[in-house]
């Protein structure tokens, strides 16, 4: 498993302490291709990322606590997927919503089940 964040903002780091997001990561493929994994905060824009090697399943992210996120990957390709209502409702031909889900990330806290597997539609962040 990777772990590693980088913050990028305007305005330095929030106070708190910081928090970890982590998940799977899918692929309509045979295998998984090298990615970045975004973790955008949906009030300010401040981003974290990751960088996957390929084949990699899993992923984690250190953001700052006490924020709310949207997640989201772009593979090396140009390839967009995200964390959205269509993985939560099964990645099932049926599901249509493919709107992001919000990550709600407070200080301290470690929040699994993020997968990002939608990579079947609906509008992805760009980096």
């Amino acid at each position: 498993m990777i772990v590693v964040g980088l913050f990028q903002a305007c305005g330095g780091r929030p106070e708190g302490e910081a928090g970890t997001i982590r998940g799977r990561l899918c692929y309509p493929s045979e295998y998984i291709p090298a990615m970045t994994v975004y973790a955008r905060d949906v009030n300010t824009g401040d981003t974290v990322t990751v960088e996957v090697p390929e084949n990699t399943a899993q992923y984690e992210l250190a953001v700052p606590g006490e924020a709310t996120y949207h997640v989201f990957a772009w593979t090396v390709d140009g390839l967009g997927g995200s964390y959205s209502r269509f993985v939560t409702c099964g990645l099932n031909v049926e599901c249509t919503d493919h709107s992001l889900i919000p990550v709600a990330v407070g200080a301290g806290q470690a929040v699994g089940g993020v997968d990002v597997c939608d990579f079947y539609g609906g509008p992805v962040p760009e980096p």
